[in-house]
């Protein structure tokens, strides 16, 4: 078991400084300052480094809840639930040597040749196909190793270490500390877990950083984080998300003709015949039933007891979403091998296992992080189209 040594200060004297998060990393064994250690919001461009007396200062953080991450080689990452309701915080923390433990289990080793045989898999499903994924790049690509379990079909990204990606389109340097990388090749679903930190591209010229405001806010227009915000306040409607519920309904007929087949199976050791309708059987397994009305905020959104600040979604079956505002990039058709055009951006959401009330922040973040899978649009924004969720869409130029 991890264990993990933090401790929290209020700071009650000074209001000038009510966003401000500060402290100090020291060795657990020795506490000894810890300099250079990464200490940063996950998802965010809030962040520094320790100084050589492991002291840290994050400044300026709006509302919301976010996780700490506190980071060092050689030492296991620390991560720390914050709300920044709480500020202003002093916290110390105490850092533990990181220790290899051998695991009884068997680990299949990594491929030697992994991004040959991968690499092309693994950008897709990782940073997408978007235009703007096109100008993303990892800069140290050697610290991603890959292992294919042939008995799964899953395919593993394992990173040694923090994975540093260049996105050009949106003026962005993230450092991702992914934690889970994997490739479901039976269900097609992508599963990723990691904390990731956004800086900012600095003294740039201003016909450069209107380039990156503009691009900024064409990627915030209809993504995830523009829907859960929208959903926190109960503005989606008026922001140009349509919601319905949506539910696939068994195809009975089909479901019929297939057992009468296999019962018939054995009648052509006999060198009968077997009749069938082949226009049942060509049939989809599930007829799509979409709800013509949109669903209201009440029937999404709910809260327990008399507790108004915490906001949980709800999905009734599934949820189809159009958002009108936009329509869909070409390259999401050409990429995904779709002929049917729609008229706007869609995406359908469901819950990835069993049904839960999802945890939403006001910031665009969404609890637990694996909760949910996205398919179609939103689905296919990796992280090329990622921003903090500390960015604001004011397009100023």
């Amino acid at each position: 078991m991890k264990l993990v040594y933090i401790i929290v200060t209020l700071v009650l004297n000074n209001t000038l400084y009510a966003q401000a998060l500060s402290g100090t990393v020291v060795s657990n064994a020795t506490d000894v300052p810890i300099a250079n250690a990464t200490v940063f919001i996950s998802s965010t461009s809030y962040g520094t480094n320790t100084n050589e007396q492991g002291q840290y200062t994050i400044n300026n953080i709006a509302a919301g809840n976010y996780e700490l991450v506190v980071r060092c080689i050689g030492y296991e990452t620390i991560t720390y639930k914050l709300n920044a309701n709480d500020l202003p915080l002093t916290i110390k923390f105490k850092m533990i040597v990181k220790v290899t433990v051998q695991d009884a289990v068997i680990v299949l080793p990594f491929d030697d040749d992994g991004w040959q045989k991968y690499g092309k898999q693994f950008m897709e499903a990782y940073i997408g196909t978007t235009a703007n994924s096109l100008q993303c790049s990892i800069v140290n690509k050697d610290v991603i190793k890959f292992r294919y379990n042939k008995k799964t079909n899953i395919l593993e990204a394992v990173a040694t270490d923090i994975v540093i990606i260049k996105n050009e389109a949106l003026g962005y340097t993230i450092k991702h500390q992914l934690e889970e990388f994997s490739i479901d090749y039976n269900t097609k679903t992508v599963q990723q877990l990691g904390y990731m930190y956004f800086q900012p591209k600095t003294n740039i010229r201003k016909g450069k950083q209107n380039k990156y405001t503009q691009h900024r806010y064409a990627a915030y227009q209809g993504s995830i984080m523009h829907l859960i915000r929208c959903l926190y306040k109960g503005t989606y409607a008026a922001e140009g998300f349509v919601i319905r519920d949506f539910q696939l309904i068994p195809n009975k007929a089909k479901a019929e003709a297939k057992r009468a087949m296999q019962a018939q199976l054995k009648d052509t050791a006999y060198g009968l015949t077997i009749s069938s309708n082949n226009n049942v059987l060509r049939q989809p397994d599930y007829f799509e039933v979409l709800t013509p009305t949109p669903l209201l905020h009440k029937q999404l959104i709910v809260h327990y007891d008399a507790d108004t600040v915490n906001v949980y979604l709800r999905i009734p079956n599934l949820l189809h979403i159009e958002y009108t505002n936009e329509k869909q990039e070409s390259r999401y058709y050409s990429t995904q091998f779709l002929r049917h055009k729609t008229a706007f951006q869609t995406t359908r959401i469901q819950y990835a296992t069993e049904p839960m009330d999802i945890l939403l922040t006001q910031n665009g973040n969404y609890a637990p992080a694996l909760a949910i899978l996205l398919n179609g649009y939103m689905g296919w924004e990796k992280l090329g189209e990622a921003l903090p969720l500390d960015y604001e869409p004011i397009l100023q130029l």
